[in-house]
């Protein structure tokens, strides 16, 4: 698998999705040439994240505080390993016998030392672990007698918490200047009542990431167009602008209404110019005429569509001039 292209242009909320699905959290970084300059990591992208405003305030609004996943502290490691794997987490909070939190363990505390799968084990579960398909290695012969082992032996009893009570900003403030990678929330009990990790303030960055809107301008001359029938021509104009964007930046789409009337003042034609302008490629323009707005507007977009085929229809999107959203860690 390769890793993906990063280079200096590329957006915060791209490095930050890629993380997200690879589960590797430091992405080599490239230049033009395709050599590599150095490496990104998520660590720091997390902690610069105060130094931006508005930003820090999107991420906050966007955090979910997700329910914690407990284990009891008397159980065993094989009871571990069986939620690890079930629920598809990297740290279980550990409680007491009324379920005060009293401790945490993580997967890496699994792999550390403790359990030393065999060398052919270990090498396929770090490659597929890096690349998001992380498996369990078994337990060989000689170490299937520690699945009994007490998990107290591996647990932390130092456990990063706040109060549930405080507000987002704060809660994420708090992580974000710690050196752990993870908080527990807890109530006027000390009971585990949510938990966020810097994986879900990835997560938060990435549902921030700006939704970009094509512009749709429409000009019209001589008598208005019914309203009602405009706002289902911007609608549909828009989809259409974001449905060409995927492939190819759209600056904006322009749309020109010139409409012909008889002696009693009733529509007998409809122009209907439609113009796409792209960011970085030659515009596409196209005239039809019809007696219904709406019926003139699919023409000009069939007609667009049958342009844009024929000219981009193998298009190398790598070549494109594609629109960045300006890293807000700039």
């Amino acid at each position: 698998v390769n890793p993906p292209r990063i280079t200096s242009e590329t957006s915060l909320y791209e490095v930050v999705e890629h993380m997200l699905e690879l589960r590797a959290y430091i992405l080599p970084v490239f230049d033009d040439k395709e050599n590599l300059l150095g490496a990104i990591y998520a660590k720091d992208i997390i902690k610069s994240l105060p130094e931006n405003k508005p930003l820090f305030n999107k991420v906050a609004g966007h955090l979910e505080i997700k329910k914690p996943i407990t284990a009891d502290i008397n159980g065993v490691l094989g009871d571990i390993f069986t939620i690890l794997r079930e629920k598809g987490v990297s740290r279980v909070i550990l409680v007491d016998d009324i379920g005060k939190l009293v401790g945490i363990v993580t997967r890496r505390d699994l792999e550390g030392g403790y359990l030393k799968p065999a060398k052919r084990e270990m090498e396929k579960k770090r490659f597929s672990y890096l690349y998001g398909k992380f498996r369990f290695a078994l337990f060989d012969a000689g170490e299937k007698g520690r699945e009994n082992q007490p998990i107290k032996k591996l647990a932390k009893t130092n456990v990063f918490t706040i109060a549930h009570t405080r507000p987002k900003k704060l809660i994420l403030r708090k992580l974000i200047n710690s050196r752990y990678n993870s908080i527990v929330l807890v109530n006027t009990h000390f009971r585990p009542v949510g938990f966020l990790s810097n994986r879900d303030i990835l997560k938060a960055i990435s549902a921030a990431k700006p939704v970009w809107k094509v512009p749709v301008i429409v000009n019209t001359s001589g008598k208005k167009s019914d309203n009602g029938q405009l706002e289902l021509t911007k609608k549909a104009l828009q989809r259409f602008g974001q449905k060409l964007d995927k492939q190819v930046a759209v600056d904006r789409v322009e749309l020109s209404i010139e409409e012909s009337f008889s002696g009693v003042r009733n529509v007998i034609d409809i122009e209907v110019v439609l113009k796409i302008k792209f960011v970085s490629v030659p515009q596409i323009l196209t005239t039809t005429h019809s007696r219904q707005l709406i019926l003139g507007v699919r023409e000009a977009i069939k007609e667009v569509e049958r342009q844009f085929k024929d000219e981009y229809g193998d298009i190398d999107r790598t070549k494109v001039s594609m629109r960045k959203i300006p890293s807000p860690m700039a």
